[in-house]
C-alpha cells in the first residue's frame, strides 16, 4: 500500500529540534491557530477539545511529540467500544492531522504519523456508517415560525431559509453586508469565502423578496453591526451554544420536531436545485469550495 507523509519543509531540513511534549505543542499550535485566523473561533475551540481528548485518553501528553506513532491515534479515532459515528471520528482525525501539520512545519517531527491512520469503516455498524439527513422545513412550517417569532430570531429564519446563511454568520451581519439591496454579500466565517446571494433574478430562491422587505425593517440599534447582542453570543466561545438552543426551544414551543436551525439551509439548497440551478451556483451561494458537499449532504431528492 503506498503511503503519503507531508515533507519537512526545506527551511528545516537538516535542522534537529529537540522539541516539545504533546501537550505544549497542543497548547502553541492552538494558539497559532487564534492569531494567524484561518479558522473560526468555534473552529479553533473544536479542534483544540477534540486533540486534547485524544491526547489525554491516548496517553501521549508528556510524550515527545516526535515519539507519536501511528498506533496511537489509529488505535483512538478506531476504538470500538466508542459509540461514535464515522463521521465524528474523520472529524477528529482532521484535527489531530492539523496538529501534526503544524509540528512538522515547525521541524518538531521527522514524519506525520497521523497520514498513516484512517477511520476503518469496517468494524463500525451500520447506523455508525449512516449519514444523518438534517430535516426539512415546508413552507408551512417557516409561514408558522415567521408569524410566532420577533426581532432575532424572525430574521434568522429569513437569512438561512431564503438566502442559505448560517446561523454563525447571521449573526455576525455587518451593515456593510446589506448595503447592496439585491444581495446579501457575507464573508464566511466557516472557510472564510465570500458569498454573494442574490435577492432577485433567475437565481434567487422563492421566498427571496419577502426577505428583502424584511431586511428593510431590520431596526438600526448599532452603526456597525445588524445584531450587536447575538454577535457578543457568537464570539464567545463558552456562550455560542445559546442561539441553536434557544432556537430548539422555538421549534418545540411549535411542535416541529426532527429539524435544526441548520435545517433552513439544507432546505434553501434543495429549492434551489428543485429550480433548476445548476450545482456550481447553489455550491457558490452556499459558501462550498467543492459542489461535491453540497450534492452530497445539502441536496435532498
Amino acid at each position: 500500500m503506498k503511503t503519503t507523509t507531508r515533507p519537512v519543509p526545506a527551511k528545516n531540513r537538516g535542522k534537529r529540534k529537540k522539541g516539545p511534549i504533546v501537550a505544549k505543542a497542543l497548547d502553541d499550535w492552538s494558539k497559532w491557530m487564534s492569531r494567524v485566523g484561518r479558522v473560526s473561533d468555534r473552529t479553533v475551540s473544536n479542534h483544540s477539545s477534540y486533540a486534547t481528548k485524544w491526547m489525554t485518553d491516548a496517553g501521549v501528553a508528556d510524550l515527545p511529540i516526535k515519539k507519536v506513532e501511528e498506533r496511537h491515534i489509529n488505535d483512538y479515532i478506531n476504538d470500538t467500544t466508542k459509540a461514535w459515528k464515522a463521521g465524528y471520528r474523520k472529524t477528529i482525525l482532521s484535527a489531530i492531522r492539523s496538529l501534526f501539520y503544524y509540528a512538522v512545519y515547525n521541524g518538531w517531527c521527522d514524519h506525520d504519523p497521523s497520514m498513516l491512520a484512517d477511520v476503518n469503516l469496517n468494524v463500525l455498524s451500520h447506523k455508525q456508517k449512516e449519514v444523518k439527513q438534517s430535516g426539512l422545513f415546508g413552507d408551512k412550517e417557516v409561514g408558522k415560525l415567521l408569524a410566532e417569532t420577533d426581532g432575532f430570531w424572525r430574521y434568522a429564519i429569513g437569512f438561512s431559509r431564503f438566502a442559505g446563511l448560517r446561523l454563525s454568520d447571521i449573526a455576525t451581519l455587518e451593515w456593510d453586508c446589506l448595503s447592496d439591496p439585491n444581495h446579501v454579500v457575507v464573508w464566511t466565517r466557516k472557510g472564510q469565502r465570500r458569498v454573494k446571494v442574490p435577492l432577485t433574478g433567475a437565481n434567487a430562491a422563492t421566498g427571496a423578496g419577502r426577505l428583502k422587505s424584511m431586511i428593510k425593517k431590520i431596526p438600526s440599534t448599532n452603526s456597525t453591526y445588524v445584531f450587536p447582542d447575538q454577535r457578543i453570543t457568537q464570539l464567545d466561545p463558552k456562550r455560542r451554544s445559546l442561539l441553536p438552543t434557544q432556537f430548539s426551544r422555538i421549534l418545540s414551543r411549535n411542535i416541529i420536531f426532527g429539524c435544526s436551525f441548520h435545517g433552513l439551509r439544507h432546505t434553501y439548497a434543495t429549492e434551489m436545485y428543485n429550480k433548476g440551478i445548476d450545482m456550481p451556483h447553489i455550491a457558490s451561494f452556499m459558501g462550498h469550495a467543492n459542489a461535491k458537499t453540497t450534492s452530497g449532504t445539502y441536496i435532498h431528492i
